[in-house]
């Protein structure tokens, strides 16, 4: 009886992992993104706003970002995993200009959600910079998947 009940009461708890495998037109996300570079828009609070382009190859450290078929997306810092989640897709649609539009939500929490777009071979996305304040800043993040 004792098996019963912990089999019971474990199956609810694996069906409550709920993420969105990446399958049909989601799946041109799966692969690993690296980070080139970042569009930084700042100073809308001050009435001065400025413009300025980050290169990866100027910053200190690597970023990628990896999704994975299974429905996981995997944040990495200088090659080293910093943070694993599931992906909750709120939508995903191909636009009239060709490109992929998406946003989801990192382990079901609606508070951590992510925004992106796919043109062509770049990722525009919400990693690794974002902003700090959001009505006075703004980052443009571009991803190109790495090699397979």
């Amino acid at each position: 009886m004792k098996h019963f009940v912990i089999i019971f009461c474990t199956i609810p708890l694996l069906m409550s992992c709920k993420k969105d495998k990446l399958r049909d037109e989601n799946s041109i996300l799966i692969g690993r993104w690296n980070w080139v570079y970042s569009e930084h828009s700042f100073g809308w609070c001050n009435d001065a706003p400025e413009y300025e382009t980050l290169l990866a190859l100027s910053h200190d450290g690597s970023y990628s970002v990896e999704f994975l078929k299974r429905g996981y997306i995997n944040f990495y810092e200088n090659d080293k995993l910093v943070e694993k989640n599931r992906i909750i897709f709120n939508y995903f649609e191909h636009g009239t200009d060709g490109a992929f539009y998406f946003y989801f939500y990192l382990d079901n929490d609606l508070e951590k959600g992510m925004a992106g777009s796919i043109h062509g071979d770049t990722l525009h996305f919400d990693y690794p910079l974002m902003e700090e304040n959001a009505d006075c800043e703004n980052y443009l993040n571009f991803l190109v998947r790495d090699n397979p």
